[in-house]
Order: structure tokens, then sequence, then C-alpha cells
């Protein structure tokens, strides 16, 4: 017994068949319901069908208006873009231009500012100068140093002959 097979299990055996026929009686057993579903679906489905076709058609619509208006803003946006390309070139053009002439005109500035700084030099040189011709003459002459104290301007110098 043990080399046969058990006729229950074997496939194509009484109880395949009996799991079928009970399977088969749920299924006939279903069919009513089964039928009420599909008929309300094949009476909702061309509702439900036109409703998506017109969602479809009003998203179709928005998205026409809506690349429209992006166009639009993008073909706006090019043509600002070229002019203010057209103002970068033109302000390049008068930067360079600009350039040249600060290199042009930097070296006679600073020509001017060792010119100026030469007569600086040479006005504090002559103020010396004459400072001390002014001292000299102040106590060269006898009677000046007096008057200079007199007014109350104290003369420079080696303070000799008060």
């Amino acid at each position: 017994m043990a080399d046969r097979p058990n006729e229950d299990h074997a496939p194509g055996g009484a109880s395949d068949a009996l799991r079928w026929g009970m399977a088969l009686t749920g299924e006939l057993m279903r069919l009513p319901v089964t039928v009420a579903k599909a008929r309300e679906v094949v009476v909702v489905l061309p509702d439900q069908l036109a409703e998506l076709i017109g969602a479809l058609d009003r998203f179709t619509e928005l998205l026409d208006t809506s690349l429209g208006e992006v166009r639009d803003a993008v073909t706006d946006v090019s043509g600002r873009l070229d002019k203010l390309q057209t103002s970068i070139d033109g302000l390049a053009g008068e930067l360079s231009s600009t350039a040249a002439g600060l290199d042009r005109a930097l070296p006679l500035v600073s020509d001017v500012v060792v010119r100026l700084d030469e007569r600086v030099e040479r006005m504090d040189d002559l103020v010396t100068q004459i400072g001390g011709s002014v001292v000299g003459t102040i106590n060269a002459v006898p009677g000046l140093r007096r008057v200079a104290r007199r007014s109350g301007t104290k003369p420079t110098g080696d303070g000799a002959g008060s």
C-alpha cells in the first residue's frame, strides 16, 4: 500500500473533482451578484467615461492657456535679455574707452602731482629762507627788536643785544 498513491490526493482524483464541483457551485451561487455588478458597470461606465473626457478637455484647455502665457512670458524675458545684452555690450565699450582714457591720463596726473610736490618743497625752503632773512633783519637793526617786543612779536634769534 505504501507503493500505491492515495486516490484522494492524486491529480484528477475524487477530491479534486469534489473541490472543483464545490468551486463551481460557489461561482454559480455568486453569478447573479456578479452579473448585477457587471450591468451596473456597463450602465455607469459611459457616464464616467464622459466625465473623464470632459475633465481631460478642461485640463487640455488649461494647459493650452497656461502654455500660451508661459510662451508669452518667455518671449518677453527673451526680449529683455536681448536689450540687456545690448546695454552690457555698450557699457563694455564705454568702460574700455574709459579705461584707455584713464591709462593715458594717469601719467599726466602723476607728473602734475610730482611737480606740485616739488613746488611745495621749494615754497617751504623759500618760506624758511624768508623767515631767516626777516629774523636776521630784525636782529641787525638796533631799535627794531624793541618795537617788535612792544607789538607782541617776539623775534627769534640768538637774543644778543637785549
